[in-house]
């Protein structure tokens, strides 16, 4: 038995629901190879509401600009949509470099390759809502931390 969205008490079909479990499950491996201090923090930054989307966002810029923290500062956003779209699209080399340490990095940490797979495809998923939102303010579509260092 589950909770609805309305807090009623639902009953969970595993067969109609186990995909929703296979993609959760998989997120939660994925968190689980982040390191914990810069999840940690980012959570404590960062407002409520955050989705796994925006967090793997996140993941998405630091690796785009060679950063290790996973707080994106509205200074970085800046320059990550300045630096990495051109013309609706992620720069080439860009994309390329984050796909290749996305790719490196579940490799490492990740087992198997369904996983990863399904991992990979989100990457390239929120990579294109990047591209689809970079006319606009990416920040937006980050989590992005306004308080005072």
């Amino acid at each position: 038995m589950g909770e609805g969205e309305e807090g009623e008490e639902k009953f969970v079909d595993p067969l109609r629901d186990y995909a929703d479990f296979v993609l959760m499950r998989d997120q939660v491996r994925f968190l689980r190879t982040l390191p914990r201090r810069e999840l940690r923090q980012l959570m404590r930054e960062v407002p409520a509401g955050g989705s796994f989307a925006a967090i793997l966002r996140n993941v998405i810029a630091v690796l785009a600009l060679d950063r290790q923290q996973l707080v994106v500062t509205p200074e970085l956003a800046k320059q990550f949509q300045q630096e990495c779209f051109a013309d609706g699209r992620m720069v080439q080399e860009v994309r390329e470099k984050v796909l290749d340490l996305a790719g490196q990095h579940l490799a490492a940490a990740v087992g198997g390759e369904a996983v990863r797979g399904r991992l990979g495809a989100a990457v390239v998923a929120e990579i294109e809502e990047l591209e689809k939102a970079s006319g606009g303010d990416l920040g937006e579509l980050l989590l992005v931390s306004y308080e005072e260092e």
